[in-house]
């Protein structure tokens, strides 16, 4: 494994090419929100480009208990976001499941990944917030795929976060 990341950093220096981040986003999780939010700050010091995948929460295996991760979660990451100067507002500690859905027709629409992720964090507020309002306003402003296009890309992308060998977004 770690042969394979040098010789790929190495093939990337030679041929000029920038560093790659595969960015696995859950709208479901304050610290996807917050890592969209660091991703963006690298970018703009960086050469780096982002690969964006949207991934669902944690299989159940690897979250015995979703709404104590999302209660602690939230808590540690309005701590976290006012540390680093990070947006995190949450009125409520659970994601609205039907805005949610609506977020990830959005999100599963092929754009360039500096876009997606800009997308995804104006989401991620409005989720937070839970200003359906907002939402109603980004559906009509980036358009979305249809509601059963949804869970197959989840899918395929969290199998691509698990061969990374990680559990959950944000990473």
């Amino acid at each position: 494994q770690q042969a394979r990341v040098s010789l790929a950093a190495l093939r990337r220096r030679a041929l000029g090419e920038p560093n790659q981040v595969d960015f696995f986003f859950d709208v479901t999780d304050p610290w996807s929100y917050l890592t969209g939010q660091a991703v963006q700050r690298l970018r703009a010091v960086y050469p780096v480009e982002v690969a964006f995948h949207l991934v669902s929460p944690p299989a159940s295996e690897f979250d015995p208990s979703p709404q104590a991760r999302i209660r602690h979660a939230v808590r540690d990451a309005s701590d976290l976001a006012e540390h680093f100067e990070l947006a995190f507002a949450a009125s409520k500690p659970d994601p609205d499941p039907q805005m949610v859905r609506k977020a990830n027709a959005i999100l599963i629409r092929e754009r360039p990944a500096a876009v997606q992720l800009a997308i995804a964090l104006e989401l991620a507020a409005v989720i937070w917030t839970h200003d359906q309002k907002k939402l109603t306003e980004l559906l009509g402003r980036h358009g979305a795929e249809a509601m059963g296009a949804v869970p197959p890309t989840l899918f395929s992308n969290y199998e691509a976060l698990r061969r990374h060998g990680h559990y959950q977004g944000a990473m």
